[in-house]
């Protein structure tokens, strides 16, 4: 989806490019380029982040906070 969003915000910049060159070869260039950097944000940067590298969400080994003891509770009043 965020791909698809950037190929869009990317495109008139696409189309200036060309009109300043005059050809679609440095554009290609720019859209290769962004299909690169999304692909190593998205499947390298993203999950060394994250600490998960199989790309599904991650799971901790949290449990639940208990009650506090009463006696605790009523030592510090």
């Amino acid at each position: 989806m965020f791909g698809a969003i950037g190929f869009l915000g990317a495109i008139p910049l696409l189309f200036r490019v060309h009109h300043r060159c005059g050809s679609w070869r440095i554009p290609t260039a720019l859209l290769a380029l962004f299909a690169v950097v999304f692909s190593i944000s998205t499947f390298v940067i993203g999950p060394a982040i994250t600490g998960n590298g199989s790309g599904s969400k991650a799971t901790t080994n949290q449990t639940a906070p208990t009650a506090p003891a009463k006696e605790g509770h009523d030592a510090h009043h």
